[in-house]
């Protein structure tokens, strides 16, 4: 009987107190979208490193942007050059994934099929090109093999959307006060009752009932 019990105290003590399985969730789609932009800016990039064939430039796009944003990007950057073609670095090189800091700046609003992925840049006056204030982002598509770049946007990030992630910091930050205020009495309350159980296991669940 002692030896059963102690098998049930181990195996109770193991399980997570407070599962948070939503937040998980949530940083998940956002880490996989980074990781996506991440990988398909070296893509883009890529194109720079040498003289590629008409079909190998279109393969290496073809992984991370949709049939149309990609001819898009080719008529602005690609080059031919002896028959072939390459990218050329340039201070103005439009639809590269923009310079985005990934982080909390970087805001990820995901919709069923669909993500948009935007951040504020500051006006500037300095350097080579000079911007007013503006939000620059992207709109991702989930097709069959994974997620694609369909849309550049400038400025145009529909309002809507900047309210759900304005929407989105304020509740994270509620629930991150809401969790330090209330998650440590509640964890000593669940440990005391594990433990309760352990040592007494009659005398405990009598007590509850």
């Amino acid at each position: 009987m002692k030896k059963a019990l102690l098998v049930i105290c181990a195996f109770l003590i193991t399980l997570p107190l407070y599962p948070h399985a939503t937040d998980g969730e949530i940083h998940a789609d956002r880490d996989e979208i980074f990781a996506f932009l991440e990988d398909a800016f070296r893509a883009q990039v890529s194109l720079s490193e040498k003289l590629r064939s008409r079909e190998e430039v279109e393969s290496i796009l073809s992984g991370y942007f949709t049939d149309e944003y990609a001819k898009l990007f080719w008529d602005a950057n690609v080059a031919k050059e002896s028959g072939k073609y390459v990218t050329y670095g340039s201070d103005f090189a439009p639809y590269y994934i923009p310079y985005y800091q990934f982080s909390d700046h970087t805001k990820v609003v995901v919709e069923k099929n669909k993500a948009y992925v935007f951040e504020f840049f500051p006006g500037t006056d300095e350097g080579p090109v000079a911007y007013d204030n503006h939000y620059e982002g992207l709109l991702l598509i989930k097709e069959r093999d994974g997620w694609k770049v369909a849309e550049y946007l400038y400025n145009t990030i529909p309002e809507s959307i900047i309210k759900k992630a304005e929407g989105q910091i304020t509740a994270a930050n509620a629930s991150k006060a809401n969790s330090n205020q209330t998650d440590g009495p509640k964890q000593v309350r669940a440990a005391t009752f594990l433990f309760g159980v352990c040592l007494s296991p009659m005398d405990t669940l009598i007590g509850l009932g």
